[in-house]
């Protein structure tokens, strides 16, 4: 299958890919691509700080989970 789509797409693709199965599924089903089809962040050879650990921002020392509640 080509990727013919710029580089910064193939990026927020892959990386949204990389965070979500569910997301990736359902685009392959919906563009019914093979079940074996990828686009990886190694592949784009684009540095990305992040792009190998990601964590829970509420972990990290200043930051404070906000409570939305209805009036």
């Amino acid at each position: 299958m080509a990727k013919d789509a710029s580089k910064q797409v193939q990026h927020m693709y892959a990386t949204s890919f990389g965070l979500s199965s569910k997301f990736l599924n359902n685009f392959k089903s919906f563009w019914r691509l093979p079940s074996d089809w990828a686009l990886k962040e190694e592949e784009l050879d684009v540095f990305t700080y992040g792009s190998k650990y990601r964590m829970d921002l509420s972990k990290l020392p200043d930051v404070k989970t906000v409570q939305l509640t209805e009036e």
